[in-house]
């Protein structure tokens, strides 16, 4: 696959996003009280490194592979899960603004912020 220079730009721009969510979620791993969000924060985090990892093969000319259908978060339900002695603010339901990686239907992830109600 060879591509063009504004193909290559886009692409080093995709792999910096991608990077900044890495970063992210690790963050948010780190801060989360609850264990269940705590994993998924570790999966997207592992989701975004897949998607980084990819768009580093494109860069070198491979055509990467891609879960287009988001066949692993079709049927996610998660559980909230406290650790004894927290406190009643961190069992208090808040909105957590974070950004997805999605691929549609192209071999390129794509961005696009999603809301998670904890």
């Amino acid at each position: 696959m060879i591509l063009t220079e504004k193909e290559t730009t886009a692409l080093r721009d995709l792999q910096t996003q991608e990077k900044s969510c890495i970063t992210k979620y690790e963050k948010y791993a780190a801060q989360a009280k609850d264990t269940e969000l705590q994993s998924l924060f570790r999966t997207l985090q592992q989701d975004e490194q897949k998607h980084y990892q990819s768009i580093g093969q494109a860069l070198h000319g491979n055509v990467p592979e891609c879960d287009c259908n988001d066949s692993q978060g079709k049927n996610y339900a998660p559980k909230g899960t406290y650790k004894d002695g927290a406190n009643a603010a961190d069992k208090e339901p808040r909105t957590v603004s974070v950004r997805r990686s999605w691929c549609r239907g192209s071999t390129i992830p794509m961005c696009s912020p999603v809301t998670i109600r904890v």
